[in-house]
C-alpha cells in the first residue's frame, strides 16, 4: 500500500493542520523530498515559488481512503478555507 500526500495552498496552514487533526486527518507542513532549490549564482531567487511552498499543506490522499473519507476531508478543509 502506498500513502500519498496531496499539496494544497492555504492562507493559514497551522490552523488547517490543527483543524484536520481534530477531525482525524494527519496533515503536514512539509514533504520530505519536495522544496524550492536555491537559484544558481547570478540568477534571481524563486520568490513566488518560495511563497507558494510556504503556504502548502500536505493532506492524506491514498488508496485506502473511502469516498466518505475523501468527502469528510474536503468538508473539513472547506470549514477553514477562504
Amino acid at each position: 500500500h502506498a500513502h500519498w500526500l496531496f499539496p494544497i495552498m492555504h492562507e493559514d496552514k497551522k490552523v488547517l493542520i490543527e483543524h484536520l487533526a481534530l477531525r482525524g486527518f494527519d496533515a503536514a507542513e512539509k514533504a520530505s523530498s519536495i522544496g524550492v532549490i536555491a537559484a544558481p549564482y547570478g540568477r534571481e531567487k524563486a520568490v513566488k515559488m518560495t511563497e507558494v511552498f510556504e503556504s502548502l499543506v500536505y493532506v492524506p490522499a491514498h488508496e485506502v481512503m473511502s469516498e466518505a473519507d475523501v468527502k469528510r476531508l474536503a468538508a473539513a478543509i472547506a470549514e477553514v478555507s477562504w
